[in-house]
């Protein structure tokens, strides 16, 4: 049982990190929005629209999505 409890505690420890070194990293290509970011749907959808499309290219390479 002790041995268990290490394991899980070490994933969840490399769980954690990970996502946080992958959320910086995202941070670091795509725009971060906040709560103001949503209230005006209209405006956050033309944001969207004259977005580069390369950024779109890079976010479906990176998470090897398919059609």
């Amino acid at each position: 049982m002790m041995m268990k409890g290490m394991i899980e505690s070490g994933a969840r420890q490399g769980l954690k990190e990970s996502f946080s070194q992958f959320s910086e990293k995202l941070a670091q290509k795509f725009k971060v929005l906040d709560k103001a970011d949503l209230r005006d749907k209209e405006q956050f959808v033309a944001t969207l629209q004259t977005e580069d499309p390369w950024n779109w290219w890079q976010a479906i390479t990176f998470f090897g999505i398919s059609q």
